[in-house]
């Protein structure tokens, strides 16, 4: 059996997801792959507010929903202590 070697998201089987519109949301847009470099401490803290904030459509717990929401204004940044921030539900962007 010949295996053939892709570079990351040049596979067939890669470009048919994104092309399908499987990125396709709920606001109307195609999600564009990024990436984001954290520490497992910041991970660990990111799932749990997922779980709280970042449910999809089908109740799933995601990392995608958290960031879109807080990209989209749905969520707020509120700093709480000079050191220290948490999430607030809110509307808009101030």
């Amino acid at each position: 059996m010949i295996t053939a070697s892709y570079k990351r998201g040049e596979h067939p089987n890669s470009r048919s997801n994104l092309d399908e519109g499987r990125l396709q949301t709920k606001h109307g847009e195609k999600k564009k792959v990024c990436q984001v470099t954290l520490t497992p401490t910041a991970r660990k803290n990111l799932e749990q507010l997922a779980k709280q904030f970042g449910k999809d459509d089908k109740g799933r717990t995601s990392l995608s929903e958290l960031f879109e929401k807080l990209g989209r204004g749905q969520l707020q940044v509120v700093v709480a202590e000079e050191d220290g921030a948490h999430l607030a539900v809110g509307g808009g962007v101030p």
